[in-house]
């Protein structure tokens, strides 16, 4: 547990800090309990997620080396042939929007809970994406 006025460890259980003397009030108990609990439930899936994160990083590669080689490609058309690609990439791209609006109407008539799962994961993932590329050393739970 961490002290709210000082901000130095202290020990669990603990009535006092023993670097301040700080009380240590019930609610700040609590918290702590609740963030450990949270802890040991991220700690299960974490191995997991990292790994998870790792295939997300190394998709993202893949993407952005594909799309360097399209832009190559599209470098090298005629003037004709860039301007059918142009149209074929917005109808694409209308078929997509398309999908996302009926996927936004499905996620709406979600329950709660499950609409929850579907943003928090990704976010989870998301963090310990950011963590394992920003070269981050330790190896401390989200």
């Amino acid at each position: 547990m961490i002290c709210n006025k000082c901000g130095k460890e202290i020990e669990n259980g603990a009535k006092f800090c023993a670097e301040c003397g700080a009380e240590i009030k019930a609610e700040e108990k609590a918290g702590e309990d609740i963030a450990s609990k949270a802890s040991a439930i991220t700690g299960e899936a974490y191995d997991e997620a990292k790994q998870v994160a790792k295939d997300i990083g190394q998709g993202a590669k893949d993407i952005a080396e594909k799309g360097i080689e399209k832009y190559n490609n599209f470098k090298n058309m005629s003037k004709e042939e860039q301007q059918e690609a142009i149209e074929q990439t917005k109808e694409k791209a209308k078929d997509f929007a398309n999908k996302e609006k009926e996927n936004y109407k499905n996620f709406k008539n979600l329950p709660t809970k499950q609409k929850l799962v579907r943003i928090i994961v990704p976010v989870l993932i998301l963090v310990i994406l950011v963590n394992i590329l920003g070269g981050g050393s330790n190896n401390s739970h989200v």
